[in-house]
């Protein structure tokens, strides 16, 4: 099996012996030393990912010496630096930051059980087990995994299925962790939502801030150059503190940029969905239109492109309320739904609609007038 360990020192297991195989490969997430105070603490084990292991907190881990001295963890943050930059925080944060990157970050799950489960991979990674391969071998060859073990390190653990989502570049993937998978003893279902829920800015939140600093604006305060100051300061503390940075995804300002996968243009005051988005949707849609019944994978699928197509066709939202409660009470992937005569009229409604959609939509008025006045 293989045990592997991430920046965030988590472990994961894949359980097969031997080398790689064609096979579906899955792994394990674990959490990766214990802080000073868990040093003397009994071992105890817990899993996290379809092939994912997670432990208790209080779980120590191999590379963590006796004498609390690490071994040299697989992160390129300088712990060092960053203790220096972190004076004046909250004590219990730089605390928790500082033995985090030293030790290893605690998952906190709260799994008190063995969860004999062993699901197979997801279809993608089944499908694509030489891409699965190649991203295992990268991160063997950068020291964030172990392995392989011939049998399973941990008495108690969760395993969670691997699968890989495609990029925009053919033949490229991300490689995800199933950490809600099985349903009722997942990771997230053994992990409390505190320490799991994560929050994101939305689009609404960019075009709002563009409509505030006005036509034509480059992102940035009029007339300042506070927002390329502060690029700069973050670049340069990013360097300091040893974080890396892709420099494809660093934007200067500008008056157009894509952001969460659609583009907001000041200089027209509109947002765009990518034409790429919009060729999908319309293929699923002139597929799915003359069906009567669709599998829920199906289903959902169509549901995230016209979700997130919302994000720019803002009345869309009215014509998804009758797909989402399709798939109410349904959790297997194969389940076959029967679409109603309403829930068929909504996807012609839709492919009329994207068939003749020019991909633009002009920004909203925060400030809604009546028509008399």
């Amino acid at each position: 099996m293989h045990q592997i360990i991430n920046p965030l020192n988590k472990v994961e297991v894949l359980p097969f012996s031997g080398g790689f195989s064609n096979k579906a490969v899955n792994s394990h997430l674990v959490t990766a030393g214990p802080t000073v105070e868990q040093v003397a603490a009994p071992v105890t084990t817990a899993n996290i990912s379809t092939n994912v292991y997670n432990v208790l907190k209080n779980m120590p881990q191999s590379h963590v010496k006796s004498d609390l001295q690490p071994t040299s963890l697989p992160t390129p943050i300088k712990v060092n630096k960053l203790n220096i930059f972190l004076k004046g925080y909250d004590k219990a944060m730089k605390l928790n930051l500082i033995q985090g990157f030293t030790f290893g970050f605690k998952i906190n799950s709260l799994l008190d059980k063995k969860v004999d489960k062993f699901p197979s991979n997801n279809k993608s990674a089944r499908e694509n087990p030489d891409a699965v391969n190649l991203k295992l071998n990268k991160e063997l060859w950068k020291g964030r995994i172990k392995g392989p073990f011939n049998e399973a390190p941990f008495e108690k653990f969760i395993c969670s299925p691997l699968g890989l989502i495609p990029k925009k570049e053919s033949g490229s993937f991300h490689s995800i962790h199933a950490l809600s998978f099985p349903k009722g003893d997942s990771v997230n279902f053994w992990t409390p939502p505190e320490y799991t829920s994560v929050s994101y800015q939305n689009i609404e939140t960019v075009i709002e801030l563009v409509q505030e600093h006005g036509f034509n604006c480059e992102m940035r305060e009029a007339n300042t150059n506070k927002c390329s100051v502060a690029l700069n300061t973050f670049l340069t503390l990013s360097k300091t503190l040893g974080a890396p940075i892709k420099d494809e995804k660093t934007q200067l300002p500008t008056t157009c940029i894509t952001i969460y996968g659609i583009e907001i243009d000041s200089r027209a005051m509109v947002a765009r969905l990518p034409k790429d988005k919009i060729a999908k949707i319309l293929g699923l849609l002139n597929i799915f239109k003359v069906k009567k019944k669709l599998i829920l994978r199906e289903l959902q699928s169509l549901l995230g492109l016209l979700n997130f197509a919302c994000s720019v066709v803002f009345p869309g939202r009215a014509f998804l309320r009758r797909f989402f409660d399709l798939t109410i009470g349904h959790s297997c992937p194969h389940y076959r739904i029967t679409l109603n005569s309403e829930a068929r009229a909504d996807l012609r409604a839709w492919f009329d609609f994207i068939s003749n959609y020019n991909g633009k939509s002009c920004f909203l008025f925060q400030k809604w007038v009546s028509s008399e006045s």
